[in-house]
């Protein structure tokens, strides 16, 4: 995929990579029982950086050197290419603070390490509305999308009126794991429930899971565990059988997997702005401000298309 030649964005914070080291796709199931208990395991605290890394696919990618003077943090399994780290709630501020323009060395050293890319095949997930569209993609099964998750919430809280977010699951042909899990969003997507079990969900996946978010067996990926975490959560068997059965979560997923292959990314968490950029492992500040300057372009070039 070529990468994005535009050297007018502004990120004061873009040499804050760190680096990564992706783990195989190796998962397997010990999800709950009927009437089980979530796991109580919290994310990382505050100000804290995670101890878990992105997750990414069968293939690995060889791990990048992150520029000098920075840290570095491992990343978690996916299904084909490399993976992020996770942030800090303490480093991102509820109003971005002003960047100097980004050199053309930074711009190179980020186009280099594979973060940022330009979509060959533009397009927004939804098309209802003329809004700049920032979707953020990731997996249950990733301890850096878990521990990321909140500082996602508190980003999106930054935007203005015509932006419009949206939290996807990465999807990926033959891994029927993160196939799995995709449904198990959709489904509870479709009952109006996944925003508020979110937490839950990442915690039952990743009870298995190590202390570092690293190998370990993953929960919920067979119908029958899944529907019995739906219904020890309130949701009706009848209304999550009919959901999972039903046209509108198929129709879903195969929406949401016909999006990734545009996007062509292979790991998460990523981030897709507007349907032209591709941001991926972003575990620092500077990436947040990063797709701040993407959103605030996007503005640009909109308005000037419509004069």
């Amino acid at each position: 995929m070529p990468k994005l030649n535009i050297l007018t964005l502004s990120c004061g914070l873009l040499l804050a990579l760190l680096a990564f080291a992706a783990c195989g796709d190796s998962t397997t199931e010990t999800g709950p029982s009927a009437g089980s208990q979530t796991s109580t395991e919290s994310a990382a605290p505050a100000g804290t950086a995670p101890e878990t890394a992105p997750a990414a696919p069968d293939e690995t990618a060889p791990a990048e050197q992150a520029p000098a003077g920075t840290e570095s943090a491992a990343p978690i399994a996916a299904p084909e290419g490399a993976a992020p780290a996770p942030v800090g709630e303490s480093q991102v501020q509820a109003q971005p603070p002003a960047a100097p323009p980004a050199s053309e060395q930074d711009m190179a050293q980020l186009e280099k390490q594979g973060n940022l890319s330009a979509i060959l095949r533009p397009g927004r997930y939804d098309e209802s509305d003329d809004k700049i569209e920032v979707v953020f993609f990731s997996w249950y099964g990733c301890g850096t999308c878990r521990q990321t998750d909140r500082i996602v919430d508190r980003f999106v809280e930054t935007q203005a009126d015509d932006v419009r977010t949206v939290k996807l699951p990465a999807t990926f042909p033959g891994n029927e794991v993160w196939t799995s899990h995709a449904k198990l969003f959709a489904v509870l997507d479709e009952l109006g429930r996944e925003k508020e079990l979110r937490t839950a969900v990442f915690e039952t996946v990743q009870v298995g899971a190590s202390a570092t978010g690293h190998g370990g067996p993953v929960g919920l990926v067979s119908r029958g565990s899944q529907e019995a975490f739906a219904v020890s959560q309130g949701v009706a068997k009848a209304d999550f059988d009919a959901a999972y059965d039903g046209q509108a979560v198929a129709d879903k997923l195969a929406r949401i997997g016909q999006f990734v292959d545009n996007a062509d990314f292979d790991s998460v968490p990523a981030m897709v702005v507007n349907g032209r950029y591709v941001i991926t492992y972003f575990n620092g500040p500077g990436y947040y401000q990063l797709a701040q300057n993407l959103i605030d372009q996007e503005r640009a070039r909109l308005a000037a298309e419509k004069k």
